[in-house]
Parts: C-alpha cells; structure tokens; sequence
C-alpha cells in the first residue's frame, strides 16, 4: 500500500497548480492516496479546485473541510457578515490534525504553521511549505 497524503488547497495546491497536478497525477497513479483538506465549505473548495483542473480520482483521493468537519460534530460556529465561517481557535486549527487522524494520513501538507502543534504525538508527520 502506498502513501496517504493531505494537501491544503490554499498556499500549498493553489501556489502552483500545475506543478501539483503534475506530481498528483503521479502519485495517484502509483498507489498513493491523495486527500485535500481545506477550510471552507465542501462546495466552494470544489468550485475552487474545478476552475484550477484539479479533478478527484486523477488528482485525488477525496477532499474534507474544517467547516463541514465542524459542522459534523456540532462544534460551535458562526458566519460573519461576508459569510465566513469561524470556530474557536481550539476547534479550527485543531480540526485538520483530527480529520488527518481519521483518515490515517502519513502526512499533512501545509503552509499555516497554526496547524502543526496539533499534529504533535501524531502518526501523521505536518509539513510546513
């Protein structure tokens, strides 16, 4: 069995896209999981991820939000006026070393350094791009 990787969306796929569907690309073919875990809802990540040709089962595995996540196990959220979700900062920056947890990911790619205490005493090994 191969890796099983989480990719954040934005400041790591969206930085160079090209380049990651290239590596995706690659990796999926040769018996990785590829899984994206971004912040917002499940429906804009993947408006987001259409517009930039990235395309679930070439790209990736599956793709899992905080918001959702949070929303999943009724934690405490609120939208502002724009619409942005927000969650304690506990629940938010907390949240991607659990959904990694859940889906035994090897690794975490991201370039929020609020993530990585999180993933301390983890399996999961945070890359900080």
């Amino acid at each position: 069995m191969g890796l099983k990787i989480g990719v954040d969306l934005h400041g790591v796929i969206d930085a160079n896209p090209e380049a990651f569907k290239a590596i995706a690309f690659l990796l999926m073919q040769t018996g990785n999981e590829l899984y994206i875990i971004s912040g917002p809802p499940i429906a804009q990540v993947e408006h987001e991820l259409y517009k930039l040709g990235v395309a679930k089962d070439i790209h990736y595995t599956a793709l899992y939000t905080i918001v959702n996540y949070l929303m999943s196990i009724n934690a405490n959220m609120w939208q502002d006026e724009k619409g942005t979700w927000w969650a304690s900062e506990k629940n938010w920056w907390g949240s991607k070393a659990r959904i990694a947890a859940h889906l035994e990911l090897d690794m975490m790619i991201d370039n929020m350094a609020q993530y990585q205490p999180y993933f301390k005493g983890s399996k999961t090994k945070f890359i900080l791009i």
